[in-house]
C-alpha cells in the first residue's frame, strides 16, 4: 500500500533530522546557490567574495558529510517515498525547510562550480583518491534520478538493487520488500516474470532467492550476478530474529548475493564490477543479450547453460608491460617504486592496470595455459565456465552431483580471464558448432 499512499498525498516531508551548527546556515543559503542567476555565481563583484566564501562553508560543510550523518540516507524505505510524490517533497532539517529539486540544484551547482567544487574541496581537505564515503555523495543524484524515471513507468528490480546497494533496513527482507513497490508495470504480472509475494514467514534465503528468480526470469540474471559482490560460497543468510525456531534459516544459495552487504565496507569479496571487460566487450560473444537461467522448484538450484573454457585465440599482453614488470619486481618495494604522486596521464599503462588489482584480486592460470584474475576465494581445481548473457565468466566449484543428474557446482564469482573475453570462445567454437554448450546445475 506504501507506493499509493505516497503517489495519494497532498504533500510529502522528508525529515532529515534535529538541525546542527552548519544545517541552519545551509539551508538559508542553498536558494542562493541553486540560482544561478544570483549574486553568488558573479565573480566580478569582489566586494561579495567574503560572504561567497563563508557560504561556500556552510553548504560545503553540509553536503560533504549529508550522506554519512543523516541517518535518512541509508534506508531502504525511504526510495518509495520520494520516488513516487507526485508534489516536490519538503526537505526539512530542525526548523529551517527547502524543497527537495531546490537542494539537488544546489548540490550540482557546487560540484559542478570550478572555483567551489568537489575536486577542489577534496584537495583542500587532503581526501584520498576514492575514499568510499565521498563516493556515496553522489547519491543525492541517484535519488534524484529515481524519482525522475519512476514517476510514471517504474524501474527494474536489478536497476533498483543496484542504486539501493548503500541502503539498509532493519529487517534484511525489506532490502527486497521495500522495492516492490517501485517496480515496472509488467514486472509484476505473473505472465512475464516470477512474481516476488511478500511473505513474512519466509527465511531471508528464501527471500533472497525468490529476489534472484525474479531477476532470472527477466532476463537480467547472468549480467546482474558479474557485477555485484558474491560471498565467494554458500553463506549464511541475515538471522532474522522476529521468525518462529520451528522456522529453518538456511544458508544463501551461492548464486543469491547477501544484498545486504552489496558496499564495500560490507562485503567479504572484490565486487565482480573489477573483472568486467570494457562496456564494448563481452566474453558471451554473440551470446551477450541471452535471456539465460531459471531457478528450479526446490528453490535452491539455478540452471543455466554456457560454455566450459577450453583453449582458443589468445592476445598477448603489448611488449611493453614486460620491461615495466621487471623494473618494478627488481623494486625492494613496489609501494616505493610506484609513482604515487604522479598524474595518471603520465604514468605507464601497465602501472594504472597494475594499480587497480593489488591486493585486490588473485592470480591464476588454467591447465590449458591461460592467465587471469579472480576473487581470492578461488581454489585449485575451480572450473571456468562462461554462462551466456554475462560479460564476463564465472569461476564455479564443483560438488556432488543432484539425484542423479548433471554435475552440479557453487558459484565462486566473477574472474578475468585474458583471450576469451571479447567472445572468441562463443564466437569462434560454439557458432561455428565446433563446441556445445554444457547445462549448469548451481546450487
Amino acid at each position: 500500500m506504501m507506493r499509493e499512499i505516497y503517489a495519494s498525498a497532498a504533500q510529502v516531508t522528508i525529515w532529515l533530522g534535529e538541525s546542527d551548527e552548519n544545517s541552519d546556515c545551509a539551508f538559508d543559503a542553498m536558494p542562493v546557490v541553486a540560482d544561478k542567476r544570483s549574486w553568488f555565481w558573479q565573480q566580478h563583484q569582489e566586494q561579495d567574495s567574503g560572504r561567497r566564501s563563508d557560504i561556500l562553508k556552510y553548504c560545503g560543510d553540509f553536503f560533504f558529510t549529508l550522506v554519512s550523518s543523516r541517518p535518512w540516507f541509508s534506508r531502504v524505505w525511504i526510495l518509495q517515498e520520494l520516488a513516487v510524490s507526485k508534489s516536490d517533497p519538503v526537505v526539512v532539517c530542525g526548523e529551517k525547510r527547502i524543497l527537495w529539486s531546490s537542494l539537488v540544484m544546489a548540490w550540482q551547482a557546487i560540484v559542478e562550480s570550478k572555483t567551489f567544487g568537489l575536486v577542489s574541496f577534496l584537495k583542500e581537505h587532503q581526501v584520498p583518491d576514492g575514499k568510499s564515503e565521498f563516493l556515496l555523495q553522489t547519491k543525492l543524484n541517484v535519488l534524484d534520478n529515481l524519482r525522475k524515471f519512476t514517476q510514471d513507468t517504474g524501474a527494474s528490480l536489478r536497476k533498483l538493487l543496484l542504486i539501493s546497494r548503500a541502503s539498509a533496513a532493519t529487517d534484511p527482507r525489506d532490502r527486497i520488500y521495500g522495492l516492490l513497490g517501485l517496480l515496472e508495470q509488467d514486472a509484476v504480472e505473473s505472465n512475464n516474470s516470477v512474481v516476488i509475494t511478500v511473505d513474512y514467514r519466509k527465511s531471508c534465503a528464501e527471500v533472497y532467492a525468490d529476489a534472484m528468480a525474479h531477476i532470472f526470469s527477466r532476463g537480467d540474471g547472468p549480467y546482474f550476478l558479474s557485477g555485484i559482490f558474491l560471498s565467494g560460497s554458500p553463506v549464511a543468510a541475515p538471522h532474522i530474529s522476529s521468525l518462529p525456531e520451528s522456522i529453518e534459516q538456511p544458508d544463501l544459495p551461492s548464486w543469491a548475493p547477501d544484498f545486504s552487504r552489496q558496499t564495500f565496507d560490507t562485503a567479504r569479496q572484490p565486487t565482480g564490477m573489477s573483472f568486467l571487460p570494457p562496456s564494448t566487450m563481452s566474453v558471451s560473444g554473440a551470446g551477450h543479450g541471452a535471456k539465460n537461467g531459471r531457478v528450479l522448484k526446490d528453490g535452491r538450484t539455478l540452471q543455466v547453460k554456457g560454455l566450459i573454457h577450453m583453449k582458443s585465440g589468445y592476445e598477448p599482453a603489448p611488449a611493453s608491460y614486460e620491461q615495466t614488470y621487471l623494473n618494478y619486481l627488481s623494486a625492494a618495494s613496489i609501494d616505493d617504486k610506484l609513482s604515487k604522486h604522479i598524474d595518471d596521464a603520465q604514468k605507464p599503462e601497465y602501472e594504472i592496470l597494475l594499480r587497480a588489482c593489488i591486493g585486490r584480486k588473485s592470480f591464476f592460470t588454467t591447465q590449458s595455459g591461460f592467465a587471469g584474475t579472480c576473487i581470492p576465494a578461488t581454489h585449485k581445481g575451480d572450473t571456468i565456465a562462461i554462462i551466456f548473457g554475462s560479460p564476463a565468466p564465472f569461476v564455479l566449484r564443483p560438488i556432488a552431483s543432484i539425484e542423479g543428474k548433471e554435475p552440479a557446482y557453487t558459484l565462486v564469482g566473477t574472474c578475468y580471464l585474458g583471450g576469451i573475453m571479447n567472445g572468441e570462445m562463443v564466437d569462434e567454437l560454439y557458432c561455428e558448432d565446433l563446441m556445445e554448450s554444457t547445462t549448469f546445475l548451481v546450487r
